[in-house]
């Protein structure tokens, strides 16, 4: 996960940062375009003054165009554009890392981060020739279990 954010945020992005970095989250600087692609998630801290900020706006619009930007709501209104993108009110949040208001946040970024390393599995998987798409042949007919079925030992191994 990487965070987007001005340097009037960094307050913020900095105490979410280290709480998600003691959760266990892997937190980097803002990915490249092949990075994006395979990062778990990227917090947008909104505010008044990141709103107004044309490298913070193009940042912000590749990581919700990328789909793994959650929005937090540091005390601005969210333009109706970026509204359908999941955002989170963080404006009255004073920094405790026990706050309940924090539960839907990282339950976001806990569900994009597993999606994430499940794409990135099923690729690594594809590209070895692992999941070349071969199946078993599923049994016909009645299916009769058997019982009293003892396999020795040494068979079993």
């Amino acid at each position: 996960m990487f965070f987007v954010c001005v340097r009037e945020d960094m307050d913020i992005a900095q105490a979410l940062a280290e709480i998600f970095s003691e959760a266990g989250f892997s937190v980097g600087s803002s990915p490249d375009d092949a990075e994006l692609a395979e990062s778990g998630a990227g917090i947008v801290i909104w505010s008044q003054i990141s709103s107004t900020r044309p490298v913070f706006l193009a940042m912000a619009q590749r990581v919700i165009n990328a789909g793994k930007a959650l929005i937090v709501n540091a005390g601005a209104s969210l333009p109706r554009v970026i509204a359908e993108t999941p955002n989170f009110d963080l404006a009255h949040w004073n920094g405790d890392p026990a706050d309940a208001v924090l539960n839907p946040l990282f339950f976001a970024v806990d569900q994009m981060a597993a999606e994430a390393r499940d794409e990135t599995l099923a690729s690594e998987l594809n590209a070895s020739g692992l999941d070349n798409g071969w199946t078993a042949p599923l049994p016909t007919g009645r299916i009769k279990p058997e019982r009293n079925v003892v396999v020795p030992l040494a068979a079993a191994s």
